[in-house]
């Protein structure tokens, strides 16, 4: 090795738990180098080897009796600056223990040590993790989760509070059914222990309360909130209490929090909107799901935001007029909206989001619905009835990202029932230049999505992307980086692919080109000429 103490260090982290293991048998020398580090990450026990499982379960509880005799030996007058004893200095955890960083889940943990418990012995399993984790003072979890069935257990529940959880950077608490339920004080006693470095914080868990729930809580209500706490997501939790006290408790400690997700969340949502609005001053991305929000619901949630909303993210929810409305009221901060399956939105409410946001970078319009994703091309041509004129949009300058399907535009070239007439001759080619001026005014587009796979409801009413039908109307997306064209009946050939190389000097993915019934050649001169560029 280099004998360069930081050089030693970054060949030692870039090599496997395998070639660590290989190196310490090299010599005396490198052994020493690498034992540490062999011991740094011991995830990898997590993975079903039962053998290695039990050889370390046995090196926990090796190390456990060997601190426990030493400590039966000692008499008074033992001088703490002589040496330590042998069998005391020959710990392994004494030795390895501060190089630590990863240990398997406390679950997983119990398991392996619960094995080397020999039934006569007077020590339990969670005594050996509580001894382990005393031993590993850098060890941290950078995700965690920890399912109802450990915290209702008192004992494992003490010691991964007291010596896992405040550790833990995202914390997940999970229930193992859809109707198990959770008592209130077992998740405070959990949470109370989380630290100021925990930054994500997941609870899908149905909460309930018992009548001695009172007399096992702490009065805690000076306690400060997780001022590194980013990230609070809340899926599938139910909680029939009148007060919902466990919630209002939680709110109160998310003050730093910037990025809400909800799923559902039946009966905690007025409660919600309520905590949002008193206590989470900086919050301002959301993203709401379910199929059972209500109007006034969804309302009191979009108008709760102090700061303004930057990030709207809603999937398969229904938004009424007075939703979308309150939605707009944040029109002047909003960044991203990204709609999946939303039912109530019309062309012109999409519309309004383009035209009236001035700081918009993405506008996505998605789902599995297969109407409420499309926008019908005469809305988003968005003209001036007086002047013929395009309408001005503020997001103009701001959009980098828009994934929207646009359909209604006659295609007399093709033959199939779905095509949709032309009122007059011309009239798709007419429709045609005018959305490819639209486009064109979007000039630091970096990402267009006109299509998608699996949705071929509107595909023979989409843009033909072609040279005849005036594609280089949009040859000033010089920033523009991806394109997908699935599912959509375009004529893109080779002239086309040559032409979008040229004017899209940034072009590097490209969905849709490899779809069955695709020009080949077009496929063949991309892959030959720029590889570089992926074909999805």
């Amino acid at each position: 090795m280099a004998d360069i103490a930081e050089l030693d260090e970054l060949i030692s982290q870039q090599l496997s738990q395998h070639d660590l293991a290989q190196c310490i048998r090299v010599s005396r020398k490198w052994f020493r180098l690498f034992a540490p580090h062999l011991w740094g990450d011991l995830s990898c026990l997590e993975n079903p080897s039962k053998v290695r499982q039990q050889a370390f379960g046995r090196v926990v509880l090796e190390d456990y009796l060997l601190k426990h005799q030493h400590q039966e030996s000692e008499d008074e007058d033992y001088d703490a600056e002589q040496p330590l004893p042998t069998t005391l200095s020959s710990r392994p955890l004494a030795k390895y223990g501060p190089w630590i960083r990863e240990l398997p889940y406390p679950r997983q943990l119990y398991i392996i040590l619960h094995s080397v418990c020999d039934l006569d012995v007077d020590f339990t399993a969670t005594e050996l993790m509580r001894h382990l984790y005393k031993q590993c003072p850098i060890m941290e979890f950078q995700h965690l989760t920890l399912f109802t069935s450990s915290i209702e257990w008192d004992e494992l529940m003490e010691v991964v509070s007291e010596y896992v959880i405040p550790r833990t950077r995202s914390l997940r608490v999970e229930k193992q059914h859809r109707h198990h339920d959770l008592e209130s004080w077992r998740l405070k006693y959990v949470l109370r222990h989380c630290s100021s470095i925990m930054e994500e914080l997941t609870i899908q868990t149905n909460v309930i309360y018992l009548e001695d729930d009172n007399d096992k809580e702490d009065d805690d209500e000076e306690a400060q909130p997780w001022t590194q706490l980013k990230r609070l997501e809340l899926k599938w939790c139910l909680d029939w209490s009148e007060d919902k006290a466990f919630w209002a408790w939680l709110w109160k400690r998310c003050s730093h929090v910037e990025h809400l997700v909800v799923n559902d969340m039946d009966d905690v949502r007025q409660s919600l909107a309520e905590g949002i609005l008193t206590h989470m001053p900086n919050l301002n991305k959301i993203h709401l799901e379910g199929t059972s929000w209500k109007s006034e619901e969804i309302v009191a949630i979009l108008s709760a935001s102090r700061q303004g909303w930057k990030k709207v993210s809603m999937s398969c929810l229904s938004l009424s007029p007075t939703a979308m409305t309150c939605l707009m009221n944040h029109s002047s901060t909003l960044e991203r909206l990204m709609l999946d399956g939303i039912h109530g939105v019309t062309h012109s409410d999409k519309i309004q989001v383009l035209r009236c946001c001035p700081m918009l970078y993405e506008f996505s319009d998605a789902g599995q619905q297969s109407n409420s994703r499309f926008i019908d091309v005469h809305s988003f041509v968005d003209q001036d009835p007086d002047t013929g004129s395009l309408k001005a949009w503020e997001s103009e300058a701001s959009l980098r990202a828009l994934k929207i399907c646009i359909v209604g535009i006659p295609r007399p070239e093709l033959y199939e029932s779905q095509v949709i007439k032309e009122d007059y001759p011309g009239q798709g080619q007419e429709l045609h230049n005018r959305v490819y001026a639209r486009l064109a005014r979007l000039t630091n587009l970096e990402s267009l999505w006109l299509g998608e796979e699996g949705h071929h409801h509107g595909a023979f009413s989409c843009l033909e992307m072609s040279l005849e039908s005036g594609l280089d109307g949009i040859s000033g997306l010089k920033a523009l980086r991806e394109l997908n064209v699935s599912s959509m009946r375009t004529r893109i050939g080779e002239r086309e692919v040559q032409w979008m190389v040229e004017h899209w000097p940034k072009l590097r993915v490209i969905h849709g080109l490899l779809e069955k019934g695709r020009d080949k050649k077009a496929v063949e001169w991309l892959q030959q000429h720029h590889p570089d560029i992926s074909l999805k």
